[in-house]
This record gives C-alpha cells, sequence and structure tokens, in this order.
C-alpha cells in the first residue's frame, strides 16, 4: 500500500459519502504539497511535464489532477471498487478531453507508469492506447518511443494498428477519440454472484453526478468516431 497516495484514499472515502469525485478533487488540490524533485517518468510532477501532439513534444505545466486521478484508479483497482473505479475512469477521459481540445495534446509523461501498473486489457490502458493513437503522428510517435516516454511495444502496437488499417488515413480527425465513445466501453464490470457488476451501465444519466449528460442510454447512442468494441 505504500504505492498509494493517501489523498486517494481522502477521495475514496468522500465518494463514498457523496458518490461524486469532482468536489474531492478540488479539495484534495488544495491539500496538495510540492515535492522538492520528480522524474518525468514519475506518477506524481510538479510544474512542467511531457506532453505531445501531431506535430511536437514538449513540457508544458499540466493540472496535477490527472496524476491524482491515476493514484485513485489503481487504489480503487487494488482494494476492488468498481463503482469508484469507473467514476474515477469518466473523469480521466474528462481530463483527457479537455486538454485535447484545448490544444490537441497528449499527456506522455504518466504513460511508462501506467503500462507498468496495467495489462493491456485494462480499460485504463486500453483507453490509453487510443488517446495516443488519435492525438500523435507517426513522427511523434517514433520521437517519444526514443526518448523512452511510450513503451516500445505500445508505440509498435499503435503503428501496426494505424498501418494494417489500409481503409483510413494515419490519424483521421475522428477515428479513434476514446472520450467520444459509449462511457461504458472503459468500465469494468466484475462477475459476481448477481452477474456482472452493473453490465451495461445502468447509470449512464449520472455520469458522476451531472444528470441528463447522455439523452439516450450510451450503447443505445451512435457516437461520431467512436469504434465498434
Amino acid at each position: 500500500m505504500e504505492d498509494f497516495k493517501g489523498d486517494a484514499f481522502a477521495i475514496y472515502e468522500l465518494w463514498l459519502n457523496t458518490s461524486s469525485i469532482d468536489d474531492p478533487i478540488a479539495a484534495s488540490r488544495q491539500m496538495q504539497q510540492p515535492t522538492e524533485q520528480t522524474s518525468r517518468h514519475d506518477s506524481k510532477h510538479v510544474g512542467d511535464v511531457v506532453v505531445g501532439n501531431k506535430n511536437d513534444i514538449f513540457e508544458t505545466t499540466l493540472d496535477s489532477r490527472l496524476d491524482l486521478l491515476m493514484h485513485c484508479y489503481f487504489l480503487a483497482d487494488y482494494i476492488g471498487a468498481p463503482g469508484f473505479q469507473n467514476d474515477v475512469m469518466d473523469a480521466i477521459s474528462q481530463f483527457y478531453q479537455g486538454l485535447h481540445n484545448t490544444n490537441s495534446t497528449i499527456p506522455l509523461h504518466n504513460v511508462v507508469y501506467i503500462c507498468h501498473k496495467t495489462t493491456a486489457e485494462t480499460p485504463l490502458r486500453r483507453f490509453l492506447v487510443d488517446a495516443l493513437r488519435c492525438g500523435l503522428s507517426r513522427k511523434t510517435l517514433t520521437e517519444a518511443s526514443e526518448q523512452a516516454l511510450i513503451p516500445l511495444d505500445v508505440a509498435v502496437s499503435i503503428a501496426g494498428d494505424a498501418i494494417a488499417d489500409v481503409d483510413e488515413p494515419w490519424n483521421a480527425p475522428n477515428r479513434c477519440l476514446p472520450w467520444l465513445s459509449n462511457p461504458c466501453t472503459f468500465h469494468v464490470h466484475p462477475k459476481g454472484r448477481q452477474g456482472d457488476f452493473n453490465s451495461p451501465c445502468t447509470d449512464p444519466v449520472s455520469r458522476n453526478g451531472r444528470e441528463g449528460e447522455w439523452d439516450v442510454k450510451p450503447w443505445e447512442k451512435d457516437y461520431p468516431g467512436s469504434h465498434e468494441w
């Protein structure tokens, strides 16, 4: 348990009481204390972090919420709290969407850390691969791999998918935006005595406490650019 930050436990406790992680995220950010020095692959960063887009790889100041959300996700996975894990996944998706819509960038500082903590079938890993696939170009994917920002096997997998997809050009604008797909796609549905947990998701209109976000059930709606999962 030494790998988990205290803030993640605090957010989980508040989520149990409020069924939301929005306010706890803001409250936890106010409690965070800067650390003296961190590596670019660490899960916690202060100041500039590495990001990338289709043109360049560079450093910028990034909201530390993302690193905190990653800690919450791994805590939820470790203790077996799928409801919390799914709400955290939704928040991660919204963070990536906001960042990409603002300046078309994808975080790269945490890719190695996430890949170290997940397997290929983990929903978070699948989301990350899709985000990298739509956010980077051949040029920046190669540069990120050469700089050890992306594990070689992940980079090869992304490039291989692009080469095999002869019907669509590399990084067509809406070919793989993971935050436009059905949120249930990246949720966990562990099996129990009553069947799969909340599968398909029975509360799509209450995504993280925001009623009415979805007009219809996500699995009944045709989102532009979403995969056929």
